[in-house]
């Protein structure tokens, strides 16, 4: 115990060093946040507004709104995995601020998909070929929901890009799925661009730097300013307490090198045109980052966006997630029971085939 209370110790000191060096740098921020003009600062970085941070507009919720979220479960066995998978996209219809319709897609609690993977060699393969089951079932519903209702907006929950820091070589299990994801994410791009549809993603719980990345090489350094820690943050604990409720950071792209990521360089011309900005839609909640497709119009089109997140955000002072995501999140999610049916529907009709045998830490006996 007295090895586990040292060990304790010590994380809580780094944590509180940790803090320390944060608040300071938030402080540097809230000082400086909407007075300096980072246009003559930014070093050849790519931004689109003014100042660091800036207000949101606000207003009541208008127009046509579709969040999707997805919900998944696996279950390894000795020669195979299962996936069971659901995506649901759900209307709010707002008239002067109103919720006046809602509806769903495919339906409000759509029959589970099932998965199998037999070729995943490790865990961390299996899952993140799961990963990319989920993604492309999202945004594949998406892509539905968006051509059947056509609405001013589609939310979804997580990155408009795709997550995978791993592209699957082209002889490696799981190539298949990843390209119809990026062919998935292509048609939802294509289609929300072509009909004037705003296509954005709401990062709940982001672990980026790209904001303290930006930070530290373009905009400290021409304001004199030395801050080498602020790299070593996460962009959302910088921001807790420097963003005020109803502010957002400047918009700034989603990669600084995108063609050099080989899954965002799958994206093609769309790769350089994802873009991000950090958001506090509620008093008391961590902000959100929001990442978005634009075209040329970028800034025009951040404004507009921010005060759509901020409208459908802002009525939970401890939690400024979309009201739509939330129901598509309710909506999607799924219990354990749901895999231990299918897995017991599967066993019924193997018997015991070693092939299906759960994993011994799954099956202990005490």
């Amino acid at each position: 115990m007295a090895r586990i209370d040292s060990a304790v110790d010590r994380i809580a000191s780094k944590i509180l060093e940790k803090e320390e060096k944060r608040k300071q740098l938030s402080d540097i921020l809230r000082r400086i946040k909407g007075k300096v003009p980072i246009r003559e600062v930014k070093g050849g970085e790519a931004l689109f507004d003014e100042t660091l941070c800036l207000p949101m507009k606000t207003g009541e919720p208008q127009g046509t709104v579709v969040g999707v979220d997805g919900g998944l479960l696996t279950q390894s066995c000795h020669n195979i995995d299962l996936v069971v998978m659901r995506a649901v996209a759900v209307l709010f219809d707002y008239k002067k601020g109103k919720l006046e319709r809602h509806e769903y897609f495919p339906e409000s609690s759509p029959t589970p998909e099932l998965v199998s993977i037999l070729e995943a060699e490790t865990p961390l393969e299996f899952q993140g070929m799961a990963g990319i089951h989920r993604a492309s079932k999202e945004v594949e519903t998406a892509l539905a929901a968006a051509q059947k209702w056509k609405p001013d907006i589609v939310l979804l929950d997580g990155s408009v890009a795709p997550y995978p820091n791993k592209k699957p070589e082209a002889d490696e299990a799981g190539i298949g799925i990843y390209r119809k994801m990026i062919n998935n994410y292509i048609k939802l791009y294509e289609f929300c661009h072509k009909n004037k549809i705003m296509l954005a993603g709401v990062v709940e719980d982001s672990r980026g730097r790209r904001f303290s990345e930006i930070l530290t090489k373009k905009i400290l350094p021409g304001l004199k300013i030395d801050c080498p820690d602020v790299g070593k943050l996460r962009d959302s604990a910088l921001l807790f307490d420097a963003l005020d409720y109803g502010e957002r950071t400047f918009t700034f792209k989603y990669s600084s090198k995108p063609l050099d990521n080989p899954v965002l360089k799958d994206l093609g011309p769309w790769a350089p045109r994802l873009y991000s900005f950090y958001a506090k839609t509620a008093e008391f909640d961590r902000p959100i980052r929001v990442d978005f497709i634009a075209g040329e119009a970028v800034g025009e089109f951040s404004e507009k966006l921010a005060k759509s997140v901020f409208s459908l955000g802002k009525h939970n002072k401890d939690y400024g997630i979309p009201t739509v995501i939330i129901e598509a999140d309710a909506r999607a999610k799924l219990k354990g029971k749901d895999i231990e049916m299918v897995y017991d529907s599967i066993v019924d009709k193997v018997g015991a085939s070693p092939l299906a045998l759960r994993l011994r830490r799954d099956s202990r006996p005490f």
